[in-house]
């Protein structure tokens, strides 16, 4: 099985090699459950600062995904009991999966344009995704009395899902930055997005 370190850096080379610029990477491990989250933000080679559009993937690495890395899913039992006892547990094996969300982030819009620009996503998603994995376009709204409704984040997300071979052998990951690349591009060529600088 792939480690977590492994997967990491496939998805930074997997990145670069589609002409995306990782401006930012992080991990995260929460420590009452040891599990892990490996974070970036990526936007097209060549875009300059501030990145008013731009992708950020994340995926959360269960302990057991670890333990299985460095023990094999056999030798696992060998922890817990002799070899030639019963294996009651061995029945259960974990369906192994990574989620890999996606988020395409933009500067919110103020709260009269949100129905114009959530047409324009509509739009520019159907155009360049494939139905079945449509991300859903999300506006965090909320009420200010001097101002009325004001929007404080505004994104399209979507998830991936890796399993089965993806996680036995390296994964083949061009479908997913190939369509990062197409998307961001897609939303910087529609005009919407202003205050993104070349």
């Amino acid at each position: 099985m792939i480690t977590y370190e492994r997967l990491c850096d496939l998805l930074v080379e997997s990145a670069q090699a589609h002409g995306l610029w990782v401006t930012d990477s992080r991990h995260f491990i929460a420590l009452p459950t040891t599990e892990r989250t490996f974070e970036m933000v990526v936007v097209p080679v060549g875009w300059q600062p501030p990145h008013d559009i731009r992708a950020r993937l994340d995926f959360t690495w269960d302990a057991a995904y670890t333990s299985i890395t460095l023990y094999d899913q056999d030798d696992l039992c060998s922890l817990y009991h002799d070899e030639h006892e019963d294996c009651p547990h061995q029945k259960y094996a974990p369906h192994i999966a990574i989620e890999l969300e996606i988020r395409y982030e933009f500067t919110p819009p103020e709260a009269g344009e949100a129905p114009e620009i959530a047409g324009a996503l509509r739009r520019i998603l159907g155009e360049q995704i494939p139905s079945p994995n449509l991300p859903e376009i999300k506006f965090e709204i909320s009420y200010v009395p001097d101002s009325g409704l004001v929007i404080h984040d505004a994104f399209a997300f979507q998830v991936w899902t890796l399993e089965g071979e993806d996680l036995v052998e390296e994964p083949d990951l061009s479908d997913i930055f190939e369509e990062i690349q197409r998307l961001l591009w897609a939303l910087y060529n529609s005009g919407y997005f202003h205050g993104q600088r070349r």
